[in-house]
């Protein structure tokens, strides 16, 4: 990793962040569609179907109660009006039953189906036009046998087979719903391993990358000190070839350099002192021979002085003699 550079770890870090984000992004608008999917597949196959279901039983309880109340008052005018009510209705169930078929069911669902679709024509058939002919015929009698054996038995077919219909209905939707919150808590499993190995691996990335710096730094720090103290001969060591390490490489460079310009400049210091020193001697020895020279010439005064002294001595001597 130290022959790594700073910047490329940093990228790298930049990248895994942005990798991490768009995989997670990805997991949850995958798992929305599928959770969409889901719903749309529990309401299209399962809740429109029970709704449908739901609304045929209701047809066919409702036809065979209004038979029953048109014979318990068998008026021609109620008997015409709840008639009309059962035509209108068995046409309207079998639309129903015809949808019901033609959604997305399995095979259990189209055996019962079919067995559910004949057992409501034969109860149609068998059970609601003939009483219905016996009304309008005001053939109460045999409405009424009608409705309490053929009809009530052909119903309780029918109702028997819709009710396992139904059943087998909540049960699909149910293990529609169960697969849904299955595939949900793999989905967010998934996406908790993945997010929790990211952040492990974000983490443990920039710790070990603010260690590298925070240590290069230090280090400069107490080299640049040791320099600004005159330590020339702190050791620089550097390792890797990235940022920080090329400054370390610059301070090594930089203290080598400086400690070759102080040897020259104490080498310079040495040589000016014996200059210096000689300088020195040879003044004393010119101070010397100008001191003998000045007490020679002294000498020489005092020699000059004296023949003087001499010489005017003798000029009288011989004026003494001439005038004698």
């Amino acid at each position: 990793m130290n022959h790594l550079k700073i910047s490329t770890r940093l990228g790298f870090l930049i990248f895994l962040t942005a990798a991490l984000m768009l995989v997670i992004g990805g997991i949850g608008l995958n798992g929305m569609r599928l959770a969409d999917d889901s719903l749309d597949t529990i309401y299209t196959d399962h809740t429109v179907g029970l709704a449908q279901l739901n609304e045929i039983e209701f047809n066919a309880l409702r036809n065979r109660l209004t038979l029953s109340n048109a014979a318990r008052d068998p008026q021609p005018d109620r008997i015409k009006k709840y008639a009309t009510r059962v035509e209108a209705n068995i046409p309207e169930t079998d639309a129903l039953m015809k949808k019901f078929m033609q959604g997305n069911l399995g095979d259990e669902d189209l055996r019962l189906g079919t067995a559910y679709a004949a057992a409501l024509q034969k109860y149609a058939q068998d059970g609601l036009v003939p009483t219905m002919a016996a009304l309008k015929a005001n053939d109460i009698a045999q409405a009424n046998q009608l409705l309490d054996k053929a009809t009530g038995v052909l119903y309780d077919q029918v109702h028997e087979v819709g009710l396992q219909l139904i059943a087998l209905q909540l049960k699909d939707g149910k293990a529609a719903f169960d697969e849904a919150v299955q595939r949900y808590e793999r989905y967010k499993l998934f996406g908790l391993l993945i997010l929790l190995t990211g952040v492990l691996l974000a983490v443990g990335l920039g710790v070990q990358l603010m260690r590298t710096i925070q240590a290069a730094l230090q280090r400069i720090a107490a080299v640049s000190d040791a320099i600004a103290q005159g330590n020339l001969t702190e050791a620089v060591a550097s390792q890797g070839s990235n940022e920080l390490a090329t400054v370390m490489h610059a301070m090594h460079a930089m203290q080598t350099h400086l400690a070759h310009v102080v040897q020259q400049v104490r080498q310079g210091s040495e040589n000016v002192a014996t200059a210096s020193a000689e300088i020195a001697q040879g003044n004393q020895d010119l101070s010397n021979r100008t001191e003998s020279q000045a007490s020679a010439l002294e000498q020489t005064a005092a020699s000059m002085e004296e023949l003087s002294s001499t010489v005017k001595q003798n000029a009288d001597n011989a004026r003494q003699a001439n005038q004698l």
